[in-house]
């Protein structure tokens, strides 16, 4: 499966957080993500480079907080925030890396403003939590909930419907 993969885009807030925004009395504000998801990342980063697979992995969100661009460095994911027209920018990302838009794309997404995205993505990743809407256009709907493991599932059926390079 990883063969044909060549990017694998995350949504943020209820992809790698469970969707709740915590605001103190000065209005900052913090969201909670999960280590097994960090955890997962590493693994597969591990298996990818074991296997050669050179898959690019970013996030994409239309917020516009800073606690996207710290969690992505955390990460060592590279973000883009701020951006309210996802499917416009997978477009454009498309042809300035000379891709087919939607073939070796996977696209990780729990609402309304990832469903485009979730519709043009060859391999498409929803939590169990996600807009009934979103259940409807995902290729594989998951059982964890956001920020509760799923970047970590979607990763690991990833890598195990993949059979290793020799």
């Amino acid at each position: 499966m990883l063969n044909s993969i060549h990017t694998i885009v995350f949504d943020f807030d209820g992809v790698f957080t469970d969707n709740f925004v915590y605001t103190d009395s000065k209005g900052n504000e913090q969201v909670r993500t999960s280590r097994s998801d960090s955890f997962g990342l590493s693994l597969f980063r591990e298996f990818c480079s074991a296997n050669s697979f050179n898959i690019e992995m970013f996030i994409l969100s239309t917020e516009t907080n800073e606690v996207v661009t710290q969690r992505a460095r955390k990460l060592g994911l590279s973000s883009h925030s701020g951006i309210s027209n996802k499917k416009e920018f997978l477009l454009n990302y498309a042809t300035s890396q000379n891709l087919k838009s939607n073939q070796g794309l996977v696209f990780l997404g729990n609402d309304l403003n990832d469903l485009e995205c979730l519709e043009m993505a060859q391999i498409s990743f929803c939590p169990s939590d996600a807009h009934e809407a979103v259940k409807n256009v995902v290729t594989h709907p998951l059982n964890s909930q956001g920020g509760n493991g799923f970047v970590r599932e979607a990763l690991e059926y990833l890598q195990s419907n993949t059979t290793k390079k020799e």
